[in-house]
């Protein structure tokens, strides 16, 4: 259930960057986004290790009281009135499938299985990598934070170049980045030369996320931006999920 209603937020959030910013800014409105996550990423393994596991209920609840204080800033501008009611053909809008628009869509939509990929790997099977290399629990959430700190920081410069380079330039380089990355973790013997790597490995992949998205809205019709975005998010968590319960085996 709570999957379920994580999606559809996250589905709603897109979309609503989508809806609510022109296509010259959606990449550092979309970089925005990505970064904000990757904050709490950065936050969250280091008040696990610092909490531990005997008030780890204690974390749960802080951290629901979080999501809750986030919904604040929506219901305020829902409060002001702001018009970001959808497009009354949004029924009878449909994805493209065809010619330059099909192919972007078809593209970016195999960019989020490839990043679903990736992520699946690292969620299943990073920590465990780390701990075959003799890492403490400390190190382990240490690797996890300082891979999602560099990411928050650049994220607005990524955004920027979204908003003004080749992006599929961008999500190239990124996946490329992370393949390369992924390929090389498994022959590194030392704890401090894969969380080194691992903060160098964000600097490439901060580049690919939101020009994936801003690729993503650029060749959809803003009436169907919702669908692409579901799509694209159900893609990549399909992905994830079928690498992250291959890696639990």
């Amino acid at each position: 259930a709570q999957g379920a209603a994580a999606g559809a937020a996250q589905v709603a959030c897109l979309s609503l960057v989508a809806r609510a910013v022109p296509l010259a800014a959606r990449g550092r409105a979309f970089a925005i986004v990505s970064g904000a996550e990757l904050a709490g990423i950065a936050v969250g393994p280091m008040l696990g290790t610092a909490v531990g596991i005997a008030h780890m209920g204690t974390l749960f609840v802080v951290s629901a009281a979080a999501a809750l204080a986030a919904c604040i800033p929506v219901l305020l501008s829902r409060a002001a009135s702001v018009d970001l009611t959808p497009h009354p053909d949004a029924a009878l809008a449909r994805l493209p499938r065809r010619g330059v628009a099909g192919r972007a869509l078809t593209g970016v939509l195999l960019v989020a299985v490839i990043g679903g990929v990736l992520t699946g790997v690292y969620e299943a099977c990073w920590s465990l990598l780390m701990d075959a290399r003799g890492a403490t629990d400390a190190q382990i959430g240490l690797s996890w934070t300082l891979f999602a700190v560099p990411f928050a920081i650049i994220a607005p410069f990524g955004g920027w170049l979204a908003d003004r380079q080749d992006r599929r330039v961008l999500v190239m380089v990124g996946l490329l980045s992370g393949s390369v990355f992924a390929g090389l973790y498994p022959f590194l013997p030392s704890v401090g030369w894969l969380i080194g790597l691992g903060m160098v490995e964000s600097v490439g992949f901060v580049f690919a996320v939101p020009a994936a998205q801003s690729l993503l809205t650029e060749h959809v019709p803003d009436e169907a931006a919702g669908r692409a975005q579901g799509l694209f998010t159900a893609l990549q968590t399909a992905a994830l999920e079928l690498l992250r319960a291959d890696g639990a085996q």
